[in-house]
C-alpha cells in the first residue's frame, strides 16, 4: 500500500535583512527538516531600530563579557543561504504577495504590519513576541523592572479583520 504524500505547505518569510538571530535560522532550519513545508518568498520590510541602538550595544557586550552564553540565541548569524535564492518582495507589494497563494506567512521582522499580511496567507501570519515589551530586546524590561518571570509566544494573526492566536506560550523564571 502506498501513502500518498500530502503537499507541502507554501510558506513565507517575513524579514528586515539576512542577518538574523541565531535561533531564527535554528527555527528555519526546522521547518525544512520536516519535508513538510516549502519556503516560497521573502519579504523584506523595513528595520527595527531598538537593538541597533548605542545603549543596547553596550548592553549586549557587557552582557556577554560577563554572562557568556553557549550556545548564543541572539548571536547574528545569516540565513541568506537558506532563503537567499527565493523571490523577494517589498512589504508594500501586497497584490504581488497574494499571488504566491502562501499557506503561511512567518514574520521575523517588526510585527506592526501583521494586520495587513493577515489576510494575505490562508493559515495568517505566525510571529513570536518575547517578554512583557515587544518594542524592547528580549529580556531587558524584565531586568530593568527587576520581573520574575518572562514569557515567549508563537502567535497567529488570522483574517479579516484579524484575529489574534496564541498557538503556544511559555513562562520562564526571568
Amino acid at each position: 500500500m502506498q501513502i500518498n504524500n500530502p503537499n507541502p505547505i507554501r510558506v513565507g518569510i517575513i524579514i528586515n535583512s539576512f542577518a538574523q538571530p541565531s535561533w531564527v535560522r535554528r527555527s528555519l532550519e526546522k521547518v525544512l527538516a520536516t519535508h513538510l513545508s516549502t519556503f516560497e518568498l521573502v519579504i523584506k520590510v523595513a528595520k527595527e531600530n531598538a537593538q541597533d541602538s548605542f545603549l543596547y550595544k553596550l548592553y549586549k557586550r557587557v552582557d556577554r563579557s560577563v554572562f557568556a552564553a553557549t550556545p548564543d540565541a541572539l548571536e547574528v548569524v545569516s540565513i541568506e543561504d537558506l532563503v537567499g535564492s527565493l523571490p523577494s518582495l517589498s512589504a508594500d507589494e501586497l497584490d504581488q504577495i497574494k499571488e504566491f497563494r502562501l499557506d503561511v506567512l512567518l514574520n521575523f521582522g517588526p510585527t506592526e504590519l501583521n494586520s495587513q499580511f493577515a489576510p494575505l496567507a490562508r493559515y495568517g501570519v505566525w510571529f513570536h513576541k518575547f517578554g512583557v515589551n515587544e518594542k524592547a530586546p528580549p529580556g531587558v524590561s524584565e531586568v530593568l523592572t527587576e520581573a520574575r518571570f518572562t514569557t515567549s509566544s508563537v502567535r497567529c494573526l488570522l483574517g479579516a479583520p484579524a484575529t489574534e492566536k496564541i498557538i503556544y506560550e511559555s513562562v520562564t523564571p526571568a
